[in-house]
């Protein structure tokens, strides 16, 4: 000690009882620490003055003087003394119970004597003492030295003790040295001091002794709010800590804490680092699985509460880990089945959507595993965890089936194929469990034939999947009698993957008896606001449809409104599901239970145009699996549907509110229920075929896509199969005449888009030449008046006329209107629109009109004797005259002048010489019509009249004409240059002298006088 005076043991000690600046409460757990050495307390200290304690006392001494470094040569002890020290201020560790305390560790109960645990304990005590240093370096120093020196990994000394000797130290003279690191303001400190008590929780066989002492530290670290822990390092040392107590110690022990841990767990759930979350959720599932269930059930809501919201953590492992975690806290049979419904179903509802597969399939096992399930091979199936608390109760898939079945339902119907198909087999499995519950088991008896009934009940379930798949192959006996009703109805529901034939019994059955409980909530989910909720409910309702079957029927007021609302939604994937769920429907239940909900529906006058459209897409879908069915069964000729039925069905199709629809989807729609309608009553349709074909007609009288009238008229053509025509002309000939009555039997209310009117078009389309040659009469009479009568509706006059030119033009239906028809249909058809009269409404009609009869003249439909009386009685040669000094539409005088042309070359050569006079003047005012075109045209036409003239043809008029003409042959145009001199080279073929004399009038003032040359050259060869 060098000048110094030294010390007595008094004075030692009342420094080693001082409370260090900035150290609270590290100083008494230092002394607390080394408590076991001779001669030294932590409450008193008593030097004894018989011969008996004289060797105690000298050792006291000599150990607390060789930890100041002197040596026990310099000081002895005088008289017996009693000292006693200051009182001792500490934090007192947080803990729930005050019986609770930590009692002098023996040693020899870690199997190591008291002498072994001193001479270790003289080799590490400088750096313990250090470890309550002001100077954070030398406590930092001290740590670490110490942690490795207990772990070995300090290479300048010996290795490290052996566990039993570990165990001595950490539940004895070092637990509270040790502990005291925890809080410790230096993060390498409390770091250290965490590594070393995780270490020896690893080593040692009992660390229970110890956690009187640690477990209050680690919830006052880490357990309270606000977390005093800053560094999250350390936070993630003390879960991992607290995972290896978990698994070290003894379950009974664990018990007593079961308070403190979950309180821990809570705050490391909702800690921010990943790490810690995972780590907490291992340590939750290796507590489940070793506490039994009645010492967590009073913080299982606590523990809920932190852990759900997990679930949503951006990192796929970490809402894995949450999940195996809530998976061992349910199964251990902690949580009440009112924290099912309230808490774990809502939390776990958006997992199901998870865009990581992994996550979703283990959510499928766990929901399953609650439910009393585990498949094999899952995690946990093999292992038989603590008691029976680790396996759901007997009674639990009762209890949580209503709320948990529909997620696992969910995931039969993931995108992603191993999931679906997973999904399945668990579903299945726990329709297995609901159907041995079902069964009524006897008590005493199902212990001892557990594992048989499971084994008998797979092989069941087995045995009828076979059977299902086999029952989806025709019949071997007779290709005829096709599948079986079971195996049609399977077949009807166009099932994909997963599905390899019908689900199993159990799970068809548990699916039934929960259907009250289900329905009602997936058909009002399909109507929430955000698609991920609507998407859900469609694939669930789907699965749930698949496995209810026929059960659904009760629930058809509940299923059709909610599919006619869910079919038009927006989203595509929501719509298909529902599609799937309306297929699945119609296969299962029979068309006598749901079709007068869905025409009742059909016929409610509130619905809206895209209601109804919806409405009959449903229609559509279930009559279509309705037929499908009967195909499968080779049954077509089944009475599906009662006769009152099937008339009720054609009634509501051609009601007004129906098929006088303007809108396309539900156009579109009709199209679909009626084809399906025809595939489904088969060669019944003969009953409902004027129904039919009169809607059939209406929605081909509609378009004007060529591609739906193909499709419209394959329907026709379908019915007129069913009702044993060859072809739907010849359905057409049955029909027409009562048809054409009951259409035209008030043409006063007609307009281009009124469904008599439409009947009316596209029966005049879908006829065949024989049947319009007996309804031409019939047509004149209901359209004449119409055309006729130029205030109507221009629409509808537009529309009649454009139907007139589309029968005109089609090779087998134009003969219809022509020959000995053609008479009618000119004078009462299409001479009447050409009046004249103001407007260009009018002159759209009356270039309708003059289409329509230039469409007839170039088919040659009207004989030359007809055109003549026309012409002759003054009818028709003035409204050619008309149209061709139209003065609104182009067209119509371009058109003109091409029925004029047409007329001559068919009747030109019996005109006489007054109408000659009356028409080549209107012609050749054209030449300078404003449009060449119409100059052109009126040049063809000035052809026509000179080739069919006569060579007696007053050479006054022949000269006027040829003057009229010749002067365009000089004009600007090339293209009427040469339309002009084609028109003088014809008149000068039939008059030679008179156009020769007239070119040569004007040929050496004409630019272009080759044109006069070839006039003059057939002028000379004619002559």
């Amino acid at each position: 000690m060098g000048s110094q005076p030294k010390k007595s043991v008094d004075e030692i000690w009342k420094e080693l009882n001082a409370r260090p600046a900035g150290r609270s409460g590290a100083a008494s757990t230092v002394l607390n620490g080394i408590s076991s050495l001779p001669g030294v307390s932590s409450v008193y200290r008593t030097v004894p003055s018989s011969n008996s304690a004289s060797s105690s006392a000298k050792a006291s001494a000599a150990a607390i003087q060789a930890i100041l470094g002197t040596s026990t040569a310099a000081s002895k002890p005088t008289a017996p003394t009693t000292i006693d020290p200051e009182p001792m201020v500490e934090d007192v560790p947080l803990t729930t119970s005050s019986s609770r305390h930590a009692p002098q560790y023996d040693p020899v109960k870690a199997g190591v004597s008291h002498e072994a645990v001193q001479a270790y304990m003289s080799g590490i005590q400088r750096m313990v003492n250090c470890l309550s240093d002001p100077d954070r370096s030398k406590r930092r120093q001290a740590a670490s030295g110490l942690q490795g020196r207990l772990t070995g990994q300090d290479s300048a000394a010996e290795p490290g003790p052996e566990p039993s000797l570990l165990q001595a130290l950490m539940c004895g003279p070092l637990l509270h040295p040790v502990v005291a690191l925890l809080h410790d303001q230096t993060e390498a400190c409390r770091s250290a001091g965490a590594a070393m008590l995780t270490h020896a929780a690893q080593r040692v066989g009992d660390f229970g002794p110890a956690l009187p002492v640690l477990v209050p530290e680690l919830v006052r670290r880490m357990g309270q709010l606000p977390v005093v822990e800053p560094s999250e390092e350390v936070r993630l040392q003390l879960a991992e800590l607290v995972s290896t107590l978990v698994s070290r110690v003894e379950a009974q022990v664990l018990a007593s804490y079961s308070s403190e841990l979950s309180t821990f767990l809570c705050r490391a759930f909702e800690d921010g680092y990943h790490d810690i979350k995972k780590a907490a959720c291992t340590c939750l599932c290796a507590l489940s699985a070793k506490v039994r269930a009645e010492a967590l059930e009073p913080h299982a809501e606590k523990l809920l509460q932190a852990l759900l919201p997990n679930l949503q953590h951006q990192h796929s492992r970490v809402r894995l880990a949450a999940i195996e975690a809530l998976d061992a806290l349910i199964g251990s049979g902690a949580v009440a089945a009112g924290l099912v419904e309230s808490l774990v179903a809502p939390g776990v509802k958006a997992v199901a959507n998870d865009r990581a597969a992994n996550v979703r399939e283990a959510l499928n096992a766990g929901i399953s595993h609650w439910l009393g399930y585990r498949a094999p091979g899952t995690s946990g199936s093999e292992q038989s965890p603590a008691g029976a608390a680790s396996q759901p109760g007997p009674g639990s898939v009762r209890l949580y089936a209503p709320v948990l079945l529909p997620l696992l339902l969910l995931g039969v119907s993931d995108p992603q194929a191993s999931v679906a198909a997973t999904a399945l087999q668990l579903v299945e499995g726990v329709g297995q469990a609901w159907q041995q519950q079902q069964q009524g088991h006897d008590a005493s008896g199902s212990s001892s034939s557990q594992a048989t009934g499971a084994a008998d009940g797979q092989t069941s379930m087995d045995t009828e999947g076979t059977d299902a798949q086999a029952a989806l192959e025709p019949s071997s006996s007779s290709s005829s009698e096709g599948y079986s009703a079971v195996a049609a109805q399977v077949v009807a529901t166009r099932l994909g993957a997963p599905y390899t034939g019908r689900v199993s019994a159990g799970a068809r059955r548990m699916v039934r008896d929960l259907l009250p409980s289900l329905l009602p909530p997936l058909v009002k989910e399909l109507g929430e606001w955000t698609v991920g909720q609507r998407v859900s409910a469609a694939r669930q309702l789907q699965t749930v449809l698949v496995l209810a079957e026929a059960e659904a029927t009760t629930h058809l007021a509940v299923l059709v409104p909610g599919l006619c609302s869910g079919i038009g939604d927006s989203d595509a994937e929501v719509a298909q599901r529902v599609i799937g769920a309306v297929h699945t429907l119609g296969a299962h239940v029979a068309p006598t239970r749901w079709l007068p909900l869905t025409l009742d529906h059909l016929a409610n006058s509130k619905l809206s145009l895209v209601q109804k459209a919806n409405t009959l897409v449903v229609l559509s879908g279930l009559l279509h699996a309705a037929a499908t069915v009967q195909q499968a069964q080779a049954q077509q000729q089944a009475q599906v549907l009662p006769s009152e039925l099937l008339q009720l069905l054609a009634k509501a199709l051609i009601s007004d509110d129906v098929r006088a629809s303007e809108h396309p989807a539900v156009r579109q729609q009709l199209l679909g229920v009626a084809v399906n309608t025809i595939k489904c009553v088969g060669s019944r349709c003969v009953e409902v075929a004027p129904q039919l074909y009169t809607l059939l007609l209406q929605l081909y009288g509609y378009e004007r896509d060529t591609s739906r009238m193909a499709a419209i008229a394959e329907a026709m053509q379908q019915l007129a199969v069913q009702c044993g025509h060859s072809s739907f002309e010849a359905l057409a000939a049955q029909h027409a005449e009562a048809l054409m009555q009951s259409v035209c039997a008030d043409t006063s209310g007609w307009s281009a888009e009124a469904p008599a009117y439409l009947v009316f078009r596209a029966l005049l389309l879908s006829s065949g030449v024989s049947t319009l040659c007996s309804l031409v009469p019939a047509v004149a009479a209901a359209l004449g008046p119409i055309l006729a009568d130029h205030d109507r509706d221009a629409t509808l006059r537009l529309n009649a006329l454009q139907l007139l030119d589309t029968l005109l033009e089609d090779a087998s239906r134009r003969e219809a209107l022509g020959g000995p028809r053609a008479d009618v249909t000119l004078t009462q058809l299409l001479l009447p629109p050409l009046v004249w009269r103001a407007g260009k409404t009018a002159a759209a009609v009356r270039f309708a009109a003059i289409t329509a009869l230039d469409t007839m003249l170039v088919h040659k439909m009207a004989p030359a004797a007809t055109l003549m009386r026309l012409v002759g009685d003054g009818t028709l040669l003035p409204l050619l005259v008309q149209s061709l000094d139209e003065d609104w539409y182009v067209d119509v005088r371009n058109t003109g002048c091409h029925v004029v042309e047409l007329l001559l070359l068919e009747v030109g050569a019996a005109l006489t010489h007054e109408h000659r006079r009356a028409l080549y003047p209107e012609l050749t005012k054209r030449l300078d019509d404003s449009s060449n075109q119409v100059r052109i045209a009126a040049c063809a036409a000035l052809v026509a009249f000179c080739t069919t003239m006569a060579p007696s043809y007053c050479d006054t008029n022949t000269a006027y004409l040829a003057a009229a003409v010749i002067i365009h042959m000089d004009d600007s145009e090339v293209a009427i240059q040469e339309a002009a001199c084609r028109v003088m080279e014809a008149l000068g073929a039939v008059k030679p002298a008179v156009v020769a004399a007239e070119v040569n009038k004007v040929r050496e003032r004409f630019r272009a006088k080759h044109y006069c040359d070839r006039v003059l050259a057939v002028c000379s060869q004619a002559q």
